[in-house]
């Protein structure tokens, strides 16, 4: 208890800085996921084959753009 309350203001502010940083980055990300959530559901109405297509292509896609964006947040 006395190490947290040592120093609170500076623990909020950078917790409030925290938050600033990964908040776009956490909404950019659900966006994506969002996105393929919804083309796999609407090519779902359209046959089995369509979903099985599009289910693969979306698992590519995700891996591949969270790829890109691990090694762009580590070299930034």
């Amino acid at each position: 208890m006395h190490a947290e309350s040592s120093n609170p203001p500076a623990f909020r502010r950078g917790l409030g800085q925290l938050v600033r940083l990964a908040l776009p980055i956490t909404v950019g990300q659900l966006a994506i996921v969002g996105m393929s959530v919804t083309d796999i559901i609407v090519s779902g109405w359209a046959g089995t084959n369509e979903l099985a297509a599009v289910s693969l292509g979306s698992t590519i896609f995700n891996l591949s753009i969270m790829l890109v964006i691990g090694i762009v947040l580590a070299n930034g």
